[in-house]
C-alpha cells in the first residue's frame, strides 16, 4: 500500500524524523541531515548524472512515476 508513502518522505517530515532520531542511526545526526541536502524541488539534478542518472530511470521510473513523482 503506497498511501502516504510520499508524504511519509517528504523533506520537512524526514528532517524533523532525523533531528528528533538522527544520533540513534549508525552514522549520527550530521551524516544524515547531510543525506538530506537542501530540498529544493530538482536539487537532485546537481548530484545525480550520466550513468547513474541512466540506471535510476531505468530502475524506478515507473515506481516513481506510480506514486507521483514526475
Amino acid at each position: 500500500d503506497w498511501s502516504g508513502a510520499v508524504e511519509r518522505q517528504s523533506f520537512d517530515v524526514r528532517r524533523a524524523w532525523t533531528e528528533e532520531h538522527g544520533d540513534d542511526l549508525n552514522y549520527g545526526k550530521e551524516s544524515q541531515l547531510r543525506f538530506l541536502r537542501r530540498g529544493i524541488i530538482g536539487d537532485w539534478q546537481n548530484h545525480v548524472w550520466g550513468e547513474a542518472y541512466a540506471v535510476a530511470m531505468k530502475e524506478w521510473r515507473p515506481l516513481m512515476e506510480e506514486i507521483g513523482y514526475d
